[in-house]
């Protein structure tokens, strides 16, 4: 369910770029959608039309019958749990800075880049930080390459054709990563690999069923299963005689 939410706010975001108020009332679609049963059904706010990805307001605009509610819709406590954060994701003012349909790839680039010169689960103090953070943007905008021969000269450093060949490799191994991560084969195969988890997850949770049982960790509760009896009269064989046996 949080997945399909993800997928649905990205939707929302994504197909009505520029149209802020658009973004906000499909937004609160998503709650609404996932609430709605055959009898209580709540589609006011999910987008309208044959394209739509509301099979409900599918129908109502090609006169089919394709619509099934949900099996499991969510309940009344979910909803009112759950509305808080979906009312914040759908305030227009925060979707303000999503209404050009920027994305924060190369900002997570950057990071991604930063923690591996200072690992962000160690300590680190503030001239360690400062000098990371400036080696890392530089790599960042300018390459390792660009960047290690503007150290080494302004170092007085001597660089030969061996160090020069390494730097254009490491920058030329980061480059193919990220065109590879960004093709479109690669994130199918990343919706993919993640919708096989979730189905695993699933089929987990079916076959564990509900676990957690109430008393379950109450030790007056608890047989004791392991503890060996007496065939005659089933007591405790610690300490029992067998002339006590009636």
């Amino acid at each position: 369910m949080i997945n399909a939410f993800q997928v649905f706010y990205g939707i929302a975001l994504r197909n009505n770029k520029g149209n802020v108020p658009e973004m906000s009332r499909q937004t609160k679609a998503i709650l609404q959608h996932y609430s709605s049963t055959y009898k209580e059904p709540h589609h006011e706010y999910c987008p309208q039309g044959a394209d739509s990805w509301c099979k409900w307001q599918k129908d109502k605009a090609t006169g089919k019958t394709t619509y099934r509610p949900l099996q499991n819709p969510l309940a009344p406590a979910v909803v009112k749990a759950v509305e808080p954060v979906i009312t914040k994701l759908a305030d227009e003012k925060l979707l303000e800075g999503a209404k050009n349909g920027f994305t924060q790839n190369q900002n997570e680039s950057l990071h991604h880049v930063l923690w591996n010169v200072i690992p962000k689960d160690q300590n680190h103090g503030l001239d360690e930080v400062l000098l990371g953070a400036n080696y890392a943007v530089s790599c960042f905008n300018s390459g390792f390459s660009k960047f290690s021969r503007d150290l080494y000269s302004r170092s007085e450093l001597n660089i030969n054709s061996m160090m020069t060949w390494k730097w254009h490799s490491l920058d030329h191994i980061r480059v193919r990563n990220a065109v590879y991560k960004s093709s479109a084969n690669a994130k199918k195969r990343r919706k993919e690999n993640k919708r096989q988890r979730l189905v695993k997850l699933d089929k987990f949770q079916y076959a564990e069923g509900n676990t957690y049982q109430s008393g379950a960790f109450d030790k007056s509760a608890v047989r004791q299963t392991s503890t060996r009896r007496c065939t005659k009269c089933y007591k405790p064989m610690k300490g029992h005689k067998e002339s006590e046996c009636v």
